[in-house]
């Protein structure tokens, strides 16, 4: 799929986001998991605040996101238009939510990290844990692993789940 890609200019190697690689400066930042493609550039606050007005070019996000519709229709390829997200502020992409609405960029942020429902369904669900006298090792390992994926934004905060991992000699009070 990537060579596909790459073929119809896309996800260039500046451009290409890789697990392994550091993200470089780039104009428009590109990205494919398994089949998902994505694309993501930076604009003009001024240009947020009036998102969709015609008078304003598109984004370099939205040519790249176009060539790769055009190529998947010159090879027949059905994608799920319902999934495409567009030119928005706020989006989940590939897995992380990114908000640069027009109030937060005026102020120089972008914030990326897990998805703002998943970390209230995530505080809620250990507010309930800790309330528990003991809890199932079914439910620990899925809140682990939930905390861990949410805490991967923010590898300081890892520190916290320090003693997850470790042996718990006291299992049932023994």
């Amino acid at each position: 799929m990537q060579d596909f890609s790459k073929s119809h200019g896309l996800l260039g190697s500046d451009e290409n986001l890789v697990s392994s690689r550091l993200v470089r400066p780039s104009d428009v930042h590109q990205g494919l998991v398994i089949d998902d493609y994505c694309a993501i550039a930076q604009i003009p606050v001024g240009q947020l605040k009036t998102q969709g007005d015609a008078s304003f070019p598109r984004s370099k996000a939205h040519e790249a996101f176009r060539r790769a519709k055009d190529a998947y229709a010159s090879e027949n390829l059905k994608g799920s238009d319902l999934k495409d997200i567009i030119e928005q502020t706020k989006a989940t992409v590939i897995g992380a939510e990114i908000d640069s609405r027009a109030e937060l960029a005026s102020k120089g942020l972008v914030a990326v990290g897990a998805p703002s429902q998943k970390r209230l369904a995530l505080s809620w669900m250990c507010l309930e844990g800790a309330s528990l006298a003991y809890t199932t090792d079914a439910f620990h390992a899925s809140l682990a692993g939930s905390l861990v994926s949410a805490f991967c934004f923010r590898r300081c905060a890892m520190c916290l789940l320090s003693r997850v991992f470790r042996p718990n000699i006291q299992c049932f009070g023994l």
